[in-house]
């Protein structure tokens, strides 16, 4: 009999420790916000240290520590630049390909292998995707990945080519691409797997606003699977509103509400809510 559904968690990603103070004092604002909430989970999607080793010992004082609630780390392309395998697993207490079952969800992680920003998971990422889903049928799957599906979620397009929101960019940094290298293969594995239902990604520093020109934003459903990008808290801001902003996601047995959460000044922001039915 499938398990029945019911868990709140929140999400956060491309933290960016050590890019400026703000990334800092962002994240800070929103572990206190997210502990004061009545999660079951925390989930980092990826790019928590900018790019250099030395920000892992940032990541240890302002999240691995600080976090008190169950939690799961997804590798983004700038945590596998800042030191590659062996400084994950020194700052981690995860591994990159992760799972874990909570109250009828199933939580699949599979992280970057790679510091490109076209960012791989590998062809045994999959491999791992697939047979946990698989060996977990009854349960509802969430899958967290740092990139999104080519052509799925805002910016996850072919914008190196076509030059999508390039006018909104300074000459010095023109559109590149942000997205899955496995991105058909994981199309397939989500079809294939009945009990996927969330696919959630961070990695283009959207604002949970913005389209880009292609009319990508920030969820799309595919195949029964609701694909979801959630804004940047650090690094590069020059789109957009000001980035003050994660998730927290509701699942119930007969709906999913997603919300955007205003870490700094603690509140949701109503018109940006979406909902939709639990099952696909």
């Amino acid at each position: 009999m499938p398990a029945v559904p019911n868990v709140k968690f929140g999400i956060i990603t491309d933290l960016h420790l050590g890019w400026d103070d703000l990334a800092t004092s962002n994240v800070d604002a929103a572990l206190h916000d997210f502990h004061s909430l009545d999660l079951d989970l925390i989930v980092v999607l990826g790019d928590m240290a900018d790019v250099r080793e030395e920000h892992w010992r940032l990541v240890g004082e302002h999240i691995v520590r600080r976090i008190t609630l169950p939690v799961i780390y997804v590798r983004g392309n700038a945590d596998f630049q800042a030191g590659g395998d062996a400084a994950w697993s020194r700052s981690v207490p995860q591994p990159a390909r992760y799972a874990m079952s909570t109250n009828g969800v199933r939580f699949v992680a599979v992280g970057g292998q790679s510091d490109t920003h076209v960012l791989p998971i590998g062809g045994d990422g999959i491999g791992f995707l697939r047979q946990d889903l698989a060996e977990h049928r009854d349960e509802l799957g969430v899958v967290l990945c740092h990139a999104p599906i080519r052509n799925t979620t805002f910016w996850s397009c072919d914008n190196d080519t076509d030059g999508c929101l390039a006018g909104l960019l300074p000459p010095n940094n023109p559109p590149f691409r942000l997205q899955l290298r496995e991105s058909e293969a994981m199309l397939d594995t989500l079809r294939e797997s009945p009990n996927a239902r969330l696919f959630l990604s961070g990695h283009v520093h959207n604002d949970h606003r913005m389209r880009c020109d292609h009319g990508y934003g920030p969820m799309k459903q595919i195949d029964g699977v609701a694909h979801i990008v959630t804004a940047n808290l650090g690094g590069w801001v020059g789109i957009g509103v000001a980035r003050k902003e994660g998730r927290v996601i509701h699942i119930t047995p007969d709906e999913i509400l997603v919300r955007v959460r205003n870490v700094i000044d603690r509140c949701y922001v109503p018109e940006l809510d979406m909902r939709f039915p639990t099952r696909r």
